[in-house]
């Protein structure tokens, strides 16, 4: 239960991270250095250190709800979570690198890119008493994008693809 709470904390600090990034003032969405990643993940008290215990609170947390039924126990969500997680830190830097340096290397072959989600205008709006009072912020989306071919193969290589 506490490991559960401990995730939500991580995940809500992680939501208000990503909220905080400035978007262009037309609305289109804001590409920065393969870096920044690790600078919103620590916002939400995510790194190199700690990112072992909380893919395996993660990992329990799943293992928990995939043994239940219901409606409430879609865990996709949680899922891309730990595999976004996966893939950011699936470099161990080396004894003594700084973060500094795990930056410079990330910069050199992935961008972010965060973005206005604009999925839900997509949908017709329902309009009746329940949900008219109801106003949603309107979310943003985050890319984490490789440029790098040779990097990628490489690092499918070293998962034994």
């Amino acid at each position: 239960l506490r490991d559960l709470a401990k995730i939500k904390k991580i995940l809500l600090d992680l939501e208000n991270a990503i909220d905080s990034v400035e978007l262009l003032p037309n609305g289109s969405g804001v590409t920065k250095p393969g870096s920044f990643i690790f600078e919103l993940f620590a916002q939400a008290q995510i790194t190199f250190q700690n990112k072992s215990a909380i893919l395996e609170a993660l990992d329990q947390i799943l293992s928990a709800l995939s043994e239940r039924s219901g409606i409430f126990t879609n865990t996709s969500g949680l899922q891309k979570v730990a595999d976004i997680l996966e893939i950011v830190f699936c470099i161990t830097p080396p004894e003594g690198t700084t973060p500094h340096t795990m930056g410079q290397n990330v910069t050199k072959h992935y961008k972010v890119h965060v973005h206005p989600d604009n999925s839900g205008k997509k949908k017709q709006q329902r309009t009746d008493l329940w949900t008219s009072s109801v106003t949603r912020k309107q979310g943003k989306i985050l890319s984490y994008w490789c440029f790098s071919p040779g990097y990628s193969m490489a690092e499918l290589v070293r998962q034994g693809v």
